[in-house]
């Protein structure tokens, strides 16, 4: 199949439009359009509609995209490898990430990582976990952090870190006081007090709320056994929210630490509630990646790796 036309129709359908696609490509609209119609008589079915004002995917066209994806991508690689170019330093990494890896470990690895590959670029988008496995499966990114693991087989999930989610609340509310420090035991609430807390969640699809109604179901418990106020789809949202009094949540352990230490917010663990979660990234097992993205997913575990070992030795000694 025509490399060229498959570069074409994927800026189509990323443009939604033929002339959109014509002028990134420097092409002429009826050429586009040509290459379009013999791509659909080859494949013997309509990849595309029009619907005023765009240009839409059919269900076979929605099909065929995927695989169009991978076929561009295995050219590309296959090209750079005869041309000598399959250890370039230059690359543009896709990731999509739910909001806590996103902001708390996204931007350090990045960081480091692109001071020993500079000419390497990226685009991070913000999903919630369930969002981002859907998206690294259908090839839109080329790999993804999230907060949960699934039973996937065409999917590989690597731990990088691990996480807690604690109970959060304005001072006051639940009337003590505590500052966090890295290793500082947690002053615990009872769980048989929960119902009377007035409570603020994240939403569906979230990793965090995941796990909360895991460790609620493991005590016999769901949400309509809480006093729920609202729920939040930005976690810096949901944290303006305790900050106002409006009650509650139930948040990382990382997405609070500064406003714990400046006394700005008290933290408290939930008895007999297991709320330990980690964060993974995950990608596609078979994959074609840019060596630098293979770079990047194993970079992203040795500093993991070396990051838990190091916060270990802090605390119990080399």
């Amino acid at each position: 199949m025509d490399l060229n036309r498959l570069k074409i129709f994927l800026e189509v359908v990323r443009h939604k439009s033929f002339s959109r696609a014509a002028e990134s490509l420097f092409l002429s609209q009826p050429t586009v359009s040509s290459h379009i119609k013999n791509l659909e008589e080859i494949v013997g079915a309509p990849l595309l509609e029009r619907r005023y004002p765009r240009l839409v995917l059919t269900k076979e066209g929605h099909t065929f995209l995927k695989y169009a994806r991978e076929m561009v991508a295995l050219g590309e690689e296959a090209m750079e490898a005869v041309r000598g170019q399959y250890n370039s330093e230059q690359a543009h990494l896709t990731l999509a990430a739910s909001s806590v890896p996103g902001a708390f470990l996204l931007p350090g690895l990045l960081h480091d990582f692109l001071a020993l590959y500079p000419r390497v670029t990226f685009a991070v988008a913000e999903r919630d976990s369930d969002q981002v496995l859907e998206e690294v499966f259908l090839y839109n990114f080329d790999m993804g952090l999230v907060g949960k693991e699934i039973n996937e087989p065409k999917l590989r999930f690597c731990q990088l870190a691990e996480d807690e989610l604690v109970l959060v609340a304005a001072p006051g509310l639940i009337k003590k006081k505590n500052i966090l420090s890295d290793y500082q035991p947690l002053p615990a609430v009872p769980l048989s007090l929960l119902p009377e807390i007035p409570l603020l969640l994240r939403e569906p699809g979230s990793a965090t709320r995941s796990v909360f109604e895991k460790g609620l179901a493991a005590q016999n418990m769901t949400l309509k056994d809480l006093n729920i106020r609202g729920y939040w789809e930005s976690p810096q949202a949901l944290i303006n929210s305790v900050f106002a009094g409006l009650g509650a949540t139930v948040l990382s352990r990382r997405t609070i630490e500064k406003p714990l230490k400046m006394g700005l917010l008290e933290c408290y663990l939930l008895e007999k509630i297991d709320l330990k979660r980690s964060f993974y990234l995950v990608y596609l097992k078979n994959r074609t990646f840019h060596p630098l993205a293979r770079r990047f997913i194993e970079f992203a575990r040795q500093q993991m790796a070396s990051a838990a070992k190091k916060q270990e030795e802090d605390f119990y000694g080399p």
